[in-house]
């Protein structure tokens, strides 16, 4: 025997909503973790050195746009998932399937190697993805889709073996992270 049903909304016990269904039958879930991250829209050229972390001011690069209010116009989004701007790091709030995606713009005629590196909560970090360019200026990115637990973190860095110069404006340096389920 079949079963239907029908409701347009589900909520926690506690009153907040986890999920809505459209009258065309499209889920919403409006506490999904996420967040997208960009270049601040000043931001001209820098150098980052090999092996540091991209958006970390510890290393002395620049942080990334995070804040929604703020750059709006710019599409930043973020519900969960914490940027460390001092690290560079990205902290995952509960265990899941992620997606990730990162790119650069390289203003330098030289190779290029992005690495996405995951560091599951108590471990060591891991690279879990590599984006490659050759010579020339233009777009470097590295995405993957991986599982994690809570409270590990995602940092990305070059490591193309020497300094490299990046554009770090608004629309050449961004990236997103969210969970899949």
């Amino acid at each position: 025997m079949a079963s239907e049903l029908h409701v347009d909304a589900i909520k926690h016990s506690g009153g907040t909503s986890a999920m809505t269904i459209d009258s065309s039958g499209r889920i919403l879930t409006p506490s999904r973790p996420h967040i997208s991250f960009q270049g601040n829209p000043s931001q001209g050229n820098y150098t980052i050195g090999n092996s540091e972390t991209v958006g970390a001011t510890n290393d002395g690069n620049p942080a990334w746009v995070t804040d929604e209010a703020s750059y709006s116009t710019y599409g930043v989004s973020i519900n969960d998932i914490t940027y460390n701007s001092a690290t560079g790091k990205l902290t995952l709030p509960i265990t899941g399937l992620y997606v990730a995606y990162f790119q650069i713009y390289r203003n330098t005629d030289n190779n290029y190697r992005l690495n996405m590196h995951l560091t599951l909560s108590g471990g060591s970090a891991q690279i879990i993805s590599a984006g490659h360019s050759p010579s020339g200026v233009g777009t470097t990115s590295t995405s993957h889709m991986f599982k994690a637990t809570a409270n590990s973190t995602i940092h990305f860095t070059q490591s193309s073996g020497a300094d490299r110069t990046n554009y770090g404006g608004a629309y050449h340096e961004y990236g997103y992270i969210y969970l899949l389920g």
